[in-house]
């Protein structure tokens, strides 16, 4: 059975201080992890258009964790291949704003932010992480996709 894994920076710069502090997590950013030994990833992350990502775009010292979480072979193709149709999208600074103060229709849907992107393509290759009737997809912080009963905390480590 495949498995997807994902890593939940805790952030120390000043943004992700204040993302922890509005959505009360200790989280301020996830990703899709490609390869745990590098934290390579793929995903959405503040001033960058989606594609690969570094552990070098966080400070030094970073805290992180890195959860796996255990789908089809056909849930791992779609949530891939929905990811893949995403890169170069730009980063969704208004849909950050939207979940600061609640406000679903803040987003913009040629854009994402880390978690919005993760989560929309878990369900996308119908992977319930979290319950769409309570949660609103484009409301949802890296805390609360982490927070999914489904995905398991393997490691952690600091960048």
């Amino acid at each position: 059975m495949p498995k997807l894994y994902f890593t939940g920076y805790k952030g120390i710069s000043l943004v992700s201080k204040l993302i922890k502090y509005w959505t009360r997590s200790e989280y301020s950013h996830v990703e899709q992890c490609l390869n745990i030994d590098t934290l390579k990833g793929y995903g959405a992350y503040e001033g960058h258009k989606v594609g690969y990502l570094y552990p070098s775009y966080h400070k030094k010292g970073t805290p992180y964790d890195i959860f796996e979480l255990e789908c089809t072979d056909e849930q791992y193709e779609k949530f891939n291949y929905f990811k893949r149709t995403q890169e170069g999208k730009g980063y969704d600074y208004k849909g950050i704003m939207g979940f600061v103060t609640n406000k679903e229709k803040m987003n913009d849907i040629n854009k994402w932010y880390c978690s919005e992107l993760e989560l929309y393509a878990c369900n996308y290759a119908d992977i319930r992480v979290l319950n769409w009737d309570v949660i609103k997809m484009n409301l949802v912080s890296p805390g609360m996709f982490l927070a999914s009963p489904l995905l398991n905390k393997i490691l952690s480590g600091k960048t």
